[in-house]
């Protein structure tokens, strides 16, 4: 004759289970917050390539040179955000 409930071994399964569940779980919300993270900064640096590239097209041709552009620098958010960006740029003469 079976008793009504549950045994000790149902229980224990249905923990491990549930645990492995949990596990899995916390292993893929860390992915995605990583991912996340990658697609904010990748965002981020594009937005700053617009940017740079806007106010470089602003400047007189005759001022478009490498000196000049090397003194332009990233902005407060991007330098925040992107601890470790840099801008480099390369002026290419053509004959």
């Amino acid at each position: 004759m079976r008793k009504n409930g549950i045994s000790l071994v149902e229980l224990i399964v249905a923990s491990a289970i549930l645990a492995v569940m949990m596990a899995v779980s916390l292993q893929l919300l860390g992915l995605v917050a990583s991912g996340r993270k990658a697609v904010r900064q990748r965002q981020t640096a594009v937005r700053e390539a617009g940017n740079f590239m806007q106010r470089a097209s602003a400047l007189p041709w005759d001022k478009l040179d490498q000196q000049t552009l090397e003194g332009f620098s990233l902005s407060g958010n991007t330098a925040d955000e992107l601890q470790d960006a840099r801008l480099v740029v390369t002026v290419l003469e053509t004959p």
